[in-house]
Formats: structure tokens, C-alpha cells, sequence
């Protein structure tokens, strides 16, 4: 009876490790379609401000005065203004959620896949890495604790 016991454990602990990669890969692919809508958002909104500052700086000028606004040099102040800054800053908070998102979403999907990131240029590297690839900065014990944690696979 050992025999037919040791192939139950193994088909559990099998059947235990698939499970743990479906939900792995569930994951990913949510962390994944995060960073996409994240993506599209900051596209909008980039839009939405630049139409924004347009309409307040640019519109119902012509192309020689805006040429001659941007042709200014970096001595002279830009007579660039936003009369009501309050949608404005709405926008760019909107901006930096979204993109504190995709880096949340970034550092979930590389420690789900043993990866980790170069604290000086932020390359990925493999897992173990002692020293970027790149720009040969050394990676730090807590970085390589970080990335082999597996308390994030459990946060979603």
C-alpha cells in the first residue's frame, strides 16, 4: 500500500501546484489588462490636458503668433497660463494614480515571475541577480528579499 500512497501524495501535490499556477496566471492576466486600461487612461487624460492648456494658451491665435510664442528662448518666460488650475491638477492626480497603478501592477507581475528591478536604471533582471546587467549597480539584499517574497503573490 506505500506505493499507491506515494503516487495519492504526488497526484495532490500536483494537483496543488496546478491550482497555484491557475491562479498565478489568473493574476498575470488581471495585473496585465491593469496596466492596459492604466495605459489608455494616462492616453486620454494626456489629451485632455493638452487640449486644456490649447484652449487657454493657443486658441484664436494665429500660426505666427504661436510660432512666435514657441519660438521663444528658454531665458524668456513663456506667457503660458491655466486661469483655473483646479481641472488641470485634477488631471495630472488622475495621471500619477494611474501610473502608480501600472508600477504596482509591474512589481506584482516580476515577483510572480522571480524577477526583480535595478534600483539604479529599474532593467529587470533575473532572479539571484547581485548586480545589474545594465548599469552595474549592485542589487541590495532587501531588493532580493522583495522580489522572492511570497506574501505578494497572495495580495491581488
Amino acid at each position: 500500500m506505500p506505493f499507491f500512497s506515494e503516487i495519492t501524495k504526488k497526484f495532490t501535490q500536483g494537483s496543488q501546484e496546478a491550482i497555484q499556477k491557475t491562479r498565478d496566471m489568473t493574476s498575470l492576466v488581471s495585473w496585465k489588462a491593469d496596466i492596459t486600461d492604466a495605459e489608455a487612461r494616462i492616453y486620454d487624460l494626456e489629451e485632455e490636458l493638452g487640449k486644456v492648456v490649447f484652449a487657454e494658451n493657443f486658441e484664436g491665435k494665429t500660426r505666427e503668433q504661436i510660432q512666435d510664442i514657441l519660438a521663444m528662448d528658454e531665458s524668456e518666460t513663456l506667457p503660458l497660463s491655466i486661469s483655473d488650475w483646479r481641472p488641470f491638477t485634477e488631471i495630472l492626480l488622475k495621471i500619477l494614480e494611474d501610473k502608480a497603478l501600472i508600477a504596482d501592477r509591474e512589481k506584482r507581475i516580476a515577483s510572480l515571475r522571480g524577477e526583480l528591478r535595478c534600483p539604479s536604471c529599474y532593467k529587470i533582471l533575473p532572479k539571484g541577480a547581485k548586480f545589474c546587467s545594465n548599469c552595474g549597480a549592485r542589487i541590495e539584499e532587501p531588493a532580493l528579499k522583495e522580489a522572492a517574497d511570497p506574501s505578494e503573490k497572495a495580495s491581488s
